[in-house]
């Protein structure tokens, strides 16, 4: 079998990469080109594992701040000490805001634009 391009787009996350990486690296160790479509505060950490890297610049301004986006959802109600109901209610709200929703598509076209570059598998 000639080796295949798959394309991979994890949520910005070491833990969704991770899982990605693991679950790939079978594919890897066989030859087949793995690429990360990933933003720029990831860049460098994937490649001397065998994947390759496609960076896209961050959704905001800065690279994604782990501290802020904590804040931010304690600040919203969805973590901390507030009853079930007001989570999730918040929750919702945070998920399906518009910046969520921004940051949703401003993604989907990233992909999008990857996906005519590397013409996957």
């Amino acid at each position: 079998m000639s080796p295949l391009t798959i394309l991979v787009t994890p949520a910005p996350a070491w833990s969704h990469i991770n899982s990605c990486m693991g679950a790939l690296i079978g594919l890897v160790s066989r030859g087949h080109r793995i690429i990360f479509v990933i933003e720029s505060i990831f860049a460098g950490k994937l490649a001397p594992l065998g994947y390759e890297e496609h960076v896209v610049q961050s959704f905001s301004s800065t690279d994604f701040a782990w501290e802020a986006e904590s804040k931010a959802l304690i600040d919203r109600k969805v973590i901390g000490p507030y009853n079930s109901k007001e989570k999730f209610e918040s929750l919702v709200e945070y998920m399906f805001g518009d910046v969520s929703l921004d940051g949703i598509k401003w993604f989907d076209d990233a992909i999008k634009q990857a996906i005519d570059l590397y013409k996957p598998d």
